[in-house]
C-alpha cells in the first residue's frame, strides 16, 4: 500500500514525485509482465465538463494536477503543488514523456490524451485505448476482473481525487496531494493489470487528428 508518510515521495520545486519499480505491485499479488510502451493517466482539477462540445474540446476547462506513467521498469506518478506557476511540473512530465517510449495506452484515452496536450501545449497522440466499450467503469472492471484496489484513498472515484485538489488549495496540506498521487498510482497499475487480462482497442490514429479539431470522438477497434 502506498502510505502518504511513504519516503519515496520525492518534493521538488513546484511538484512532487512517487517513483516505484513495476515489480513493487507484486506486493499486492500481481504478477508482472513486461510490455511494449507504456500506460498513462491524469488526475485533473474540479473543473466541470463540456459536454456540449466534441473531441478534446469536452475537456478545455480542466487543468492535469497529477500524471502517472507506468511502463516495463517503473511506476512514476508526478504532482503539481506550485499553484501560482506551473513550469517545473510540466517540465517534469515532458522529461517523463520524452523518456517513455510508446505504444501509449489509457483506459479512457480520449481524456488523457486531451489533459496531457493541454498541459505540454502541442498534440500528444495515444494508441491504444483499455475499456472495451465507451464509458465503460473502470472500477466496475477492476471489481469483475479481480483486480486489487491498490490501497485507492478514494475507491477508485476520480471526482474525489478532484475534490482533493480544491481541498489543497484551500489548506495547502501536501497530503491532499499525496492522496491524489495514491489514487493515480492505483489507477495506472489497475489499468496495467486490465491490458494483461482484457487487452487493448487499437486507436485510429487517422481520428487523433480530428479529435483534436473537435470534429469527432477517437474511432477504436477491438485487437
Amino acid at each position: 500500500m502506498v502510505e502518504i508518510s511513504n519516503p519515496a515521495f520525492e518534493a521538488s520545486i513546484g511538484f512532487l514525485r512517487l517513483k516505484l519499480p513495476l515489480k513493487h505491485l507484486e506486493s499486492y499479488g500481481v504478477k508482472c509482465q513486461r510490455f511494449d510502451g507504456a500506460v498513462i493517466d491524469g488526475e485533473t482539477d474540479e473543473q466541470p465538463f463540456s459536454d456540449n462540445l466534441k473531441g478534446a474540446y469536452r475537456f478545455k476547462n480542466h487543468t492535469t494536477v497529477c500524471c502517472g506513467f507506468l511502463d516495463k521498469e517503473w511506476v512514476d506518478i508526478i504532482a503539481r503543488t506550485d499553484v501560482s506557476s506551473d513550469k517545473q511540473f510540466v517540465i517534469a512530465v515532458e522529461e517523463r514523456l520524452k523518456n517513455t517510449a510508446p505504444p501509449y495506452h489509457a483506459f479512457n484515452a480520449g481524456c488523457d490524451m486531451s489533459l496531457l496536450s493541454k498541459l505540454l501545449k502541442k498534440d500528444i497522440y495515444f494508441h491504444r485505448e483499455l475499456q472495451q466499450f465507451e464509458r465503460q467503469k473502470k472500477e466496475y472492471l477492476r471489481r469483475d476482473l479481480g483486480i486489487p484496489n491498490f490501497g485507492d484513498p478514494f475507491g477508485g472515484q476520480g471526482f474525489l481525487a478532484a475534490k482533493e485538489w480544491s481541498n489543497y488549495l484551500k489548506t495547502r496540506d501536501l497530503n491532499c496531494v499525496k492522496r491524489i498521487m495514491a489514487h493515480n498510482f492505483a489507477c495506472v497499475s489497475t489499468e496495467y493489470c486490465i491490458l494483461m487480462k482484457k487487452g487493448f482497442r487499437a486507436i485510429d490514429l487517422n481520428s487523433c487528428k480530428m479529435f483534436f479539431e473537435g470534429k469527432n470522438d477517437l474511432i477504436c477497434s477491438n485487437q
